[in-house]
Formats: structure tokens, C-alpha cells, sequence
């Protein structure tokens, strides 16, 4: 059975308990040098919290905590860009991954510009209705196809542009906040706006 723990908030400590008695520890003490990372990897934590329960393995929502802790660190990545890959890809290894590989109505799999938070998933330019959905570029798909598809170790391996970043907020946070019925209030805690 694998389960996190964290202790001190200076030092922030994941504590993965693999099965056969062994512990691997990991310290991140860069993240106190940044106090948004560290709400936002108290964040992640809560995050991975709502997602898990007692005596549930969480191999895999464990290993996202881990990597996603760990690209905070990477001056390259914004942080926002680690927030969205991170709760995208959490819900997908819950289960709530939406349908962005063809088009939810006729299986199209090209002119896939419109995500349906609703029905989640891509509508192709023909049966989209014209008043709903989130207009997105084939770049800010690619990266939704790409955040999905990734092995874990490979998920923050690439950056985006302003526009696409925005274009994930306006995604990723609506699609979220419909597949979770709580307020995190970590977030509270952060001065910026994601």
C-alpha cells in the first residue's frame, strides 16, 4: 500500500510507502525559497487528498504528486502550466478524462476546436452549435492530447505559449470545477489568480 504524509511546511516531505516495508523519502526544500510554490504544492497535496482514500494503493495519483512537486522547482515551467497539466492529469487517472481525441458527436478527428465542459469532451467545427463550448487553437489540443497521453515522467517535459496557457486555464479550471465538488482552500492562500 503506498501513502503520503507531510510534515513541516518549511521542508515539505513526501513519504511513499511501497508494500514490502521500504520508504523512500524525498525533501523539497527549494520549494520554501517560493512561497506560490509551496501553496501551491500544499495544493497539490489537498488535491491528491480528495483524490485517494485509506488503504486505496494510489500508485499512480502518488507518482503525479511526486513528479508534479518536482517541476515546481524547474524555473523553466510556470507554475500555473504545472497547476493545469497537474489537475488535468488528475482526473484522468480518476476516470473523469474527457473525450478530446475525436469529436464526441461523429468520431471526426480533424477540426477538433471546441471543448463541451459539459459533455466532456471536442466537438468538431461541423456539429459544433455555434453558442457553446471553449474555442481552442490545434495547439492548446495537442497539449490537452499530450498532458493525457504522456507517460508520467514525460508530462513536464515542454512548455507553451501565453495564448495556449490561457487557453488551458479556461479549460482545464471550468472542466475541474465541474468534477469535484469541493473548494480547495489551499488556494485561498495564493495572492495570484490562475
Amino acid at each position: 500500500a503506498a501513502r503520503f504524509c507531510m510534515t513541516g511546511l518549511p521542508a515539505l516531505v513526501l513519504t511513499l510507502s511501497m508494500g514490502l516495508g521500504g520508504a523512500v523519502e524525498n525533501y523539497f526544500p527549494e520549494l520554501r525559497q517560493n512561497l506560490e510554490h509551496l501553496y501551491l504544492a500544499l495544493y497539490f497535496c489537498e488535491v491528491a487528498d480528495y483524490f485517494t482514500r485509506e488503504g486505496m494503493t494510489a500508485k499512480h495519483e502518488l507518482n503525479l504528486l511526486y513528479l508534479s512537486l518536482r517541476a515546481l522547482s524547474v524555473p523553466s515551467l510556470p507554475e500555473e502550466l504545472v497547476r493545469y497539466i497537474y489537475e488535468f492529469r488528475m482526473l484522468a487517472i480518476a476516470g473523469e478524462a474527457p473525450r478530446i481525441f475525436e469529436c464526441i458527436r461523429c468520431g471526426k478527428t480533424e477540426n477538433l476546436h471546441h471543448f463541451y465542459v459539459g459533455d466532456a469532451g471536442i466537438v468538431c467545427d461541423d456539429c459544433h452549435d455555434g453558442k457553446t463550448g471553449i474555442l481552442l487553437s490545434e495547439t492548446a489540443i495537442y497539449t490537452l492530447q499530450r498532458i493525457l497521453s504522456s507517460p508520467l515522467q514525460k508530462l513536464y517535459t515542454f512548455s507553451v505559449s501565453e495564448a495556449v496557457l490561457f487557453q488551458l486555464k479556461e479549460v482545464v479550471s471550468r472542466y475541474f470545477k465541474a468534477h469535484t465538488d469541493r473548494v480547495f482552500h489551499s488556494l485561498d492562500m495564493l495572492d495570484i489568480e490562475f
